[in-house]
């Protein structure tokens, strides 16, 4: 015959079938001992996106902005905004370039100084297709050429760089300045 249990041990033994029953406390096990907080960055440096590397994938998805930009279904400022800074962060890499390329002229005569950088970064990253962009690099570095200012300039440098690279068709347009 089994003795009755006194009260202390049917408490005891009540808090043990729920230690058994449930799931154990996050929050009694995550506490740990205090210790000092790490060491912070400097909060008076100033942040420069240059010193940061994108990853391969973080260029690809920045040079997919390409497929948006052409799609004409963002205001034209925006647009061109964004393509600028996804340029600069894929270091020039587009995916389509023809396309972009179409619209940057068609926006030239607009936003020269956003048209003309976006195209500086274009070319400089590429040294195959420039071939293929004749007719929009033309009218494009047609149109910042008249345009004057940092723009014009940047359009001159542009040309140099082509006629270093073989691209001679383009010096004609110093000519007609």
């Amino acid at each position: 015959m089994r003795r009755p249990l006194s009260g202390q041990a049917v408490q005891q033994h009540q808090t043990k079938t729920l230690e058994v029953l449930l799931p154990p406390n996050p929050v009694r096990r995550s506490i740990r001992p205090l210790t000092a907080p790490p060491q912070m960055p400097d909060q008076s440096a100033s942040y420069e996106p240059g010193n940061l590397s994108p990853s391969p994938t973080q260029i690809r998805e920045m040079a997919a902005f390409g497929w948006w930009f052409n799609s004409g279904r963002f205001e034209d400022h925006w647009a061109l905004e964004h393509l600028y800074s996804s340029l600069k962060l894929s270091k020039g890499e587009m995916e389509p370039k023809l396309g972009t390329l179409q619209r940057l002229a068609k926006l030239a005569s607009q936003y020269p100084e956003l048209v003309i950088s976006c195209t500086e970064l274009i070319v400089h990253a590429e040294l195959v297709d420039v071939i293929l962009w004749v007719d929009d690099l033309t009218n494009i570095l047609k149109v910042v050429l008249k345009s004057g200012g940092d723009a014009s300039r940047t359009a001159r440098s542009i040309i140099q760089t082509l006629g270093i690279r073989g691209h001679l068709q383009y010096r004609n347009l110093l000519a007609s300045e």
